[in-house]
């Protein structure tokens, strides 16, 4: 909160500046200031639940209530070897951690940035 308050993010399309301003958002040039109560009103506009559509609705996603559904981490930008060795991430790892994801059977959701 302090972040969004205090220090802003920078926007950089203007349509969207505009409707920060049009709807009370304090806006210092490209970057716009969120009150607490300004991000509190936005998340409780948020459904309790919804559905994630798969092209297959065999594996439609209930989320929210009392599912709880697991999905991968996010973005691990380094590997650690075997040998205790610290590497970047490569492409060959982005495809590893997608086979382990998709062969978990605690997983459901897949995909996005694993490395």
């Amino acid at each position: 909160m302090q972040i969004l308050e205090q220090v802003g993010i920078r926007i950089h399309h203007r349509e969207i500046l505009g409707l920060l301003v049009k709807n009370n958002i304090r806006v210092n040039g490209k970057t716009a200031f969120f009150t607490r109560d300004q991000i509190m009103a936005g998340v409780a506009k948020a459904p309790q639940k919804f559905i994630l559509y798969a092209r297959n609705p065999k594996y439609d996603l209930n989320i929210g209530g009392d599912n709880v559904e697991c999905g991968a981490g996010y973005g691990c930008p380094a590997i650690i070897e075997p040998d205790g060795k610290r590497r970047n991430a490569r492409f060959e790892d982005y495809i590893n951690f997608f086979k382990l994801v998709h062969q978990c059977e605690h997983f459901k959701l897949n995909g996005g940035i694993l490395v």
